[in-house]
C-alpha cells in the first residue's frame, strides 16, 4: 500500500524508524499482513493508530474474511507482545482496526474489527 516502510521484525533501526513514523503521524508501516498508519493532522482523522488487515479476495463478504481477520489479530497480539514500544503507542493513542482491500492505486475499507469480530461496512 501507498509507499509504506516495510519492516520484517520488531528490532533494529528500521523498527525504530517505523515507531517514529507512527508517533509523528507521517507515514505507513507494513509488517506481515498488517499496515499501520496514524494521521492526526488529516481532515476527519483522529489520534488513533489505524491497523489495516489485508482482505482475502476482492469481493465483499469473502468466505475467508473471518479467518483472515483472526490471523491478523493474532499477528497484532504477537507484535504487541514482542515490542513494548508498539504496545505503549497503541495504548496511548488508541487503535482502529479495519479489514481493507488494497488494490494497488488505493484501498477500500470493507469492514471494521470490534473486539475480535468483523463488522462489515453497510450493515
Amino acid at each position: 500500500m501507498r509507499d509504506a516502510l516495510v519492516v520484517d521484525s520488531t528490532a533494529g533501526q528500521r523498527w525504530e524508524l517505523a515507531l517514529d513514523l507512527l508517533r509523528v503521524g507521517t507515514g505507513h508501516v507494513r509488517i506481515g499482513s498488517l499496515e499501520f498508519s496514524r494521521r492526526p493532522f488529516a481532515p476527519g482523522e483522529d489520534e488513533r493508530v489505524n491497523v489495516s488487515i489485508d482482505a482475502v479476495g476482492r469481493e465483499h463478504r469473502h468466505p475467508g474474511a473471518e479467518r483472515a481477520v483472526e490471523r491478523g489479530l493474532d499477528e497484532l497480539d504477537r507484535l504487541r507482545s514482542e515490542s513494548s514500544e508498539l504496545d505503549r503507542l497503541l495504548d496511548d493513542y488508541g487503535v482502529l482496526i479495519e479489514y481493507v482491500n488494497d488494490y494497488g492505486d488505493g484501498a477500500a475499507t470493507l469492514g471494521q474489527v470490534e473486539g475480535r469480530e468483523l463488522r462489515w461496512h453497510g450493515d
